[in-house]
C-alpha cells in the first residue's frame, strides 16, 4: 500500500498498446484489473489517478474478453465518480459470512446515499401550454394482415362501421393523446433565492396510476435559473418571465396511454445534479391529464380514407354510431344539455374550442343550417381513447342552445357539466 505504483501501471499501458494483447486472455486481463483494484484501494490514487483511468479506459474499450470490458468500466465509473474513502469501502476484501455480507452492504448503501441531497422545496414547475390536436399514435404492428390499401374505392356506407370496429378491436391499434408543458423554474420571489442556478442530467419521473401504460421517463440535459429580478419587480412580489427560451426554459410534449377516458394525476419525482456536480433529489408540483385532455378527432380507418372524402365517411360513422348506441342494448346511454347561450355566442364558441371535432364543415349550409336561418345543427365527433366515444349535436337557436348527447363510456356523464362550463366560460 506504500509504495508507488505508478511504473508498474506505466508499464501495463506500454504492454497494452501492443496489437496482441487486445485479444488476449481473460487470464492476463484479470491479472490487470486486480493490481488496478489494489491502486484505487491504496495510498497512491491521487498521484497515479491519470495514468490508472488510462488504462481501465484502454481496457474497457478495448480488450476482447467481455467480462474484463465490464469490469474495468464498473472501475473506472468508481474512479471517476466516487471518493477515495468510499473506493476502499467498495472494493475492500471480506471473508463473505454471513453476518459480514450484511453489514457490508448495509454500510455501503449508507455511505454511497450520503452523497444524495434532498431538495425539499418544489423550486421547479411544468406548465401546461396550449395543446394541438395530435395526429394519434400507432404502433407499427397495427398495419396487419386485414388493413386494406390506403384508397379502397369499393368500400360502400353500410361497410363504415364495420371497417371502424375492425379498425378498433385491432391488437396494434394504440391511441394516445399529447399535452405539452414547458419546464422551467418557479420564478415567485419565495422560492427563488437559495435553489441552484443550473441543474444538468435533470431525470423527470411519473408516479404510476390506474392505467397500465406510464409516461415515459423525461430526460433534460441542462436548465439555467433567469437572472436576478429587478428591484421593481421585487418590490412588487412577482418577477416577470422574459425568458421564454432554452436553457431557461424546456418544452416537454408528454404522451399518455389511457386505458379508460377518466382524468387523472400524476405524481412527479425529480434527480439531478446542481452546479458543484452534487448529486440531488427533489419533487415537482403534480400534473394533471383532465377529461378535454383526452380527446381525440375521429379516426379514420386506412380502408376509409379516400380522396376528398373523409367528411363523408365520418358524416355516415356519426350517424350509424348514433343509431346504434340507442338502438343496440349495452352500446351506450343518452343524455340532453340546455344552455342559456344566444346563438351568435354559441357559434363563435364552438368554432373556437370544438373546431377540430366537428363532423359538418361549417362553411356548408346545406348540412348544418335550417331552412328559417334562426337556427343551427352542428355535430360532433369526440374519440376518447382506447376505443369509445362522445357524439354530440348542438341545436342551436335564437336565444339558447340544447345539446343532444350520446356516448358509450357512460361513466363519463359526471365530468360533462364541468365540461360545458369551461367551453361556454366565455
Amino acid at each position: 500500500e506504500n509504495i508507488d505504483p505508478q511504473q508498474t501501471l506505466v508499464a501495463i499501458q506500454k504492454m497494452l498498446r501492443t496489437t496482441t494483447v487486445r485479444r488476449s486472455s481473460w487470464l492476463l486481463g484479470n491479472r490487470i484489473l486486480k493490481i488496478c483494484r489494489s491502486v484505487m484501494i491504496g495510498n497512491f490514487v491521487r498521484i497515479s489517478f491519470k495514468v490508472l483511468a488510462e488504462v481501465l479506459d484502454f481496457v474497457r474499450s478495448e480488450f476482447f474478453d467481455l467480462e474484463i470490458r465490464d469490469r474495468s468500466h464498473f472501475y473506472y465509473l468508481l474512479l471517476t465518480h466516487v471518493s477515495s474513502e468510499k473506493l476502499k469501502l467498495v472494493l475492500r476484501e471480506f471473508t463473505g459470512d454471513e453476518e459480514e455480507t450484511v453489514n457490508y452492504v448495509s454500510t455501503t448503501h449508507k455511505m454511497l446515499a450520503l452523497d444524495v441531497q434532498q431538495q425539499d422545496e418544489a423550486f421547479l414547475e411544468l406548465i401546461p401550454v396550449s395543446r394541438k390536436i395530435p395526429i394519434p399514435e400507432l404502433t407499427s404492428d397495427s398495419q396487419n394482415s386485414h388493413a386494406p390499401s390506403p384508397f379502397n374505392l369499393n368500400v360502400s356506407e353500410a361497410d363504415v362501421l364495420e371497417e371502424y370496429d375492425r379498425q378498433l378491436n385491432d391488437g396494434g391499434f394504440r391511441p394516445k393523446v399529447q399535452k405539452n408543458f414547458q419546464l422551467a423554474f418557479k420564478l415567485n420571489s419565495g422560492v427563488f433565492y437559495g435553489i441552484p442556478e443550473k441543474i444538468l442530467g435533470l431525470s423527470i419521473e411519473f408516479s404510476t396510476s390506474v392505467h397500465p401504460h406510464p409516461i415515459p421517463t423525461v430526460h433534460v440535459p441542462y436548465l439555467c435559473k433567469p437572472p436576478r429580478p429587478s428591484s421593481a419587480d421585487e418590490n412588487s412580489g412577482k418577477i416577470q418571465r422574459n425568458f421564454n427560451g432554452f436553457p431557461y426554459v424546456y418544452n416537454i410534449p408528454l404522451l399518455f396511454q389511457p386505458s379508460a377516458p377518466v382524468p387523472t394525476s400524476f405524481n412527479v419525482s425529480i434527480a439531478y445534479n446542481n452546479g458543484e456536480g452534487k448529486t440531488c433529489q427533489g419533487r415537482i408540483d403534480e400534473i394533471s391529464f383532465d377529461f378535454q385532455d383526452l380527446f381525440l378527432p375521429a379516426i379514420i380507418p386506412p380502408s376509409l380514407r379516400t380522396p376528398f372524402q373523409d367528411k363523408v365517411w365520418l358524416s355516415h360513422l356519426f350517424d350509424q354510431l348514433w343509431t346504434r348506441m340507442l338502438e343496440e342494448p349495452g352500446k351506450g346511454v343518452q343524455s340532453m344539455k340546455h344552455l342559456s347561450v344566444p346563438f351568435q355566442t354559441a357559434i363563435d364558441i364552438l368554432s373556437k374550442q370544438l373546431r377540430p371535432y366537428f363532423v359538418d364543415d361549417p362553411q356548408d349550409s346545406q348540412n348544418s343550417q335550417e331552412l328559417d336561418g334562426e337556427s343551427k345543427t352542428q355535430r360532433v365527433f369526440l374519440f376518447l381513447p382506447p376505443k369509445y366515444h362522445l357524439l354530440m349535436k348542438f341545436r342551436i337557436d335564437k336565444e339558447s342552445t340544447n345539446v343532444d348527447l350520446r356516448t358509450d363510456f357512460w361513466q363519463i356523464l359526471i365530468c360533462l357539466d364541468d365540461f360545458f362550463d369551461l367551453v361556454f366560460a366565455e
